[in-house]
């Protein structure tokens, strides 16, 4: 995302508490905490099967091998995992509109990828 230089009103704008512009970002935040999204169930029961299908393909993969092997271990709780243990842990969940991309996968082992379910690190790391 390209940074923008915001001029000292726009800065005087943004940190009100009470702006328009932050009501506004944080309902959307909140929508898409919801797990809902923009998707209707139609989309994102498409968009969960896609992206399902990208995942088994990424466990064949040497990109997953490799990370399995250099890392070894669950991102969660550390313990040590061979690669036919390691499980393919979505980061940002499918279910909240997470994508199968290098940058939104981890090594996990199956008991933490399961108790994680749809949640995000933060959110399940805090339960």
């Amino acid at each position: 995302m390209p940074s923008r230089f915001y001029t000292k009103q726009e800065r005087k704008f943004q940190s009100h508490s009470h702006s328009h512009k932050n009501l506004h970002r944080v309902s959307m935040v909140q929508h898409l905490a919801s797990g809902t999204g923009f998707m209707d169930e139609k989309e994102r029961t498409a968009h969960y099967n896609k992206e399902k299908k990208k995942a088994q393909l990424m466990r064949k993969s040497s990109f997953w091998q490799a990370k399995v092997q250099k890392e070894g271990k669950c991102y969660y709780c550390g313990v040590s995992l061979s690669l036919k243990d390691a499980t393919l842990d979505h980061i940002l969940p499918l279910a909240r509109g997470g994508t199968t991309k290098k940058g939104n996968v981890a090594v996990a082992c199956k008991s933490c990828n399961s108790e994680k379910r749809d949640n995000t690190p933060v959110e399940w790391l805090h339960l």
